[in-house]
């Protein structure tokens, strides 16, 4: 029996059919959703698991980068110079307190700089962002802090303060100039220049000039000469006879007192200075050519004993000094050409760690999740152990908490891998062993490529030593 429906309750029907249709669509595209936010692309793991906390902590106990310590006078301003060739120039009334209220009196100023691998480590200053995949390749860092009576001070914006910072050559156009702000992230600090180091090739020249002008004074005992002459062919030097001279400007031939010299002229110029001319018009015979000499030199006459040896006495006393200042010099020529020749100059708005750097991104390369042998041993995530990327030919030093170890980036350059463990002992993976497992060839793109690695353990002053020489 077929029960006859209406046109109108068909409809009906068919819209309700409808709507349970569109209801169970909506629900299962809101599924979906759910289901895509709880599996994320690795891409998207990539940009949340970037996102640590930054702090500067040094990695190594009493290894950490030294200070330079100064004073200046608040109301006077000052200027610090590094062996590296760096300055900082502080110019007077530019201290402030909290409040910005000035500061007088006497200031206390650290100052540290930072150009290789090995240093950007041990200090552990972040080269990274905690809100992106970026990390910076550093020309050169530095940090100045400034205490009076052991309270922190600070530096009045658009004093004019500003730092020469050594550099080992000339930045190319992409390097910046950055600040870590508030020690946690960085920012962009404005501009620099490259500049040559004056103060360098000024000193150079003042200690060359300064050679040359104690040269003068300090004069060895064959400045003294006499004059040997025939008394029948040179009558007039019968008064001369056995008077002892005193060089004053010219020079003595080596053969001087052998050569019977034919011309022989004398002339008075002051009380105490003669220029005298000697000239020699000898057979000696090479090729069919006569050898002829001639010397001219202005000489003081040394009249008695005691004079003559008074004036040794002066110039061995001249002497000395000369041989002892050139010992300095020696040594403050070899500790100018340790300073760079290259600085670049900034402005500094306020005390803090700056960096010349040029920014790049972990996201153009492959993605690598790491395993360690010590994983188990150490409970990594119990006590979160930060993993240091050292870079030296980026010149950088990337660190990797221990939930981030399968973000670790791949760079295609020499890379050390070092992690403190609990006990103190540092787990290496050096760039050979690295560089064998990890390379272009075996690591794909866009993948998160897996690697398991043997570490080897050695302690903190071990690996200091070889930061000084092979992972640097």
């Amino acid at each position: 029996m077929f029960k006859f429906q209406s046109q109108n309750s068909v409809v009906k029907r068919l819209i309700k059919s409808l709507c349970i249709i569109s209801a169970i669509s909506l629900v299962f595209l809101v599924l979906i959703r759910c289901n895509q936010k709880s599996n994320p692309t690795l891409k998207q793991v990539a940009k949340e698991k970037i996102k640590q906390t930054q702090i500067i902590k040094p990695p190594l106990k009493n290894k950490d980068v030294a200070y330079s310590k100064f004073k200046i006078i608040a109301e006077k301003g000052g200027e610090l110079h590094l062996k590296t060739g760096s300055h900082v120039v502080i110019p007077k009334n530019s201290i402030i307190d909290k409040d910005g209220n000035p500061v007088n009196g006497e200031i206390d100023l650290v100052f540290r700089e930072f150009h290789n691998t090995q240093e950007i480590f041990l200090s552990g200053i972040p080269m990274q962002f905690s809100k992106s995949n970026n990390y910076l390749e550093s020309m050169g860092m530095a940090e100045l802090k400034g205490t009076k009576d052991n309270k922190e001070v600070y530096l009045k914006p658009n004093s004019g303060a500003f730092i020469d910072l050594a550099t080992k050559s000339t930045p190319v156009k992409e390097y910046a100039l950055w600040q870590l702000d508030k020690n946690v992230e960085w920012t962009d600090a404005g501009y620099y220049t490259t500049i040559p180091n004056s103060r360098k090739e000024n000193s150079l020249k003042i200690i060359d000039k300064e050679k040359r002008k104690r040269k003068k004074t300090a004069k060895s005992p064959d400045v003294f000469f006499e004059i040997y002459s025939d008394l029948e062919d040179f009558p007039n030097m019968e008064a001369w006879q056995g008077v002892t001279w005193e060089l004053l400007k010219g020079k003595i031939p080596e053969d001087f007192e052998r050569i019977d010299w034919n011309t022989i002229k004398l002339k008075k110029l002051s009380n105490k200075k003669y220029k005298i001319n000697l000239a020699k018009q000898a057979s000696y015979y090479y090729d069919g050519e006569v050898i002829e000499k001639k010397i001219e030199m202005l000489a003081c006459p040394i009249l008695s004993k005691k004079e003559l040896k008074k004036k040794e006495k002066e110039y061995a006393v001249l002497n000395k000094k000369y041989k002892e200042y050139l010992k300095k010099a020696e040594l403050e020529v070899e500790r100018l050409n340790q300073e760079a020749k290259l600085l670049n100059r900034f402005k500094i708005n306020g005390f803090g760690i700056y960096n010349v750097d040029v920014l790049k991104s972990t996201e153009m390369f492959a993605t690598l999740d790491l395993d360690f042998d010590f994983e188990k041993e150490s409970l990594k995530k119990i006590n979160n152990i930060t993993l240091y990327m050292l870079l030296p030919e980026k010149n950088t030093v990337l660190n990797f908490q221990s939930d981030n170890w399968d973000n670790i980036p791949f760079t295609n350059s020499k890379t050390n891998l070092a992690a403190v463990l609990p006990g103190g002992d540092i787990a290496l993976v050096d760039y050979n062993d690295f560089n064998a497992k990890v390379n272009s060839k075996n690591v794909n793109s866009g993948f998160q490529n897996k690697f398991y690695f043997t570490t080897k353990r050695i302690s903190q002053d071990e690996f200091s030593g070889l930061l000084n020489n092979s992972l640097n």
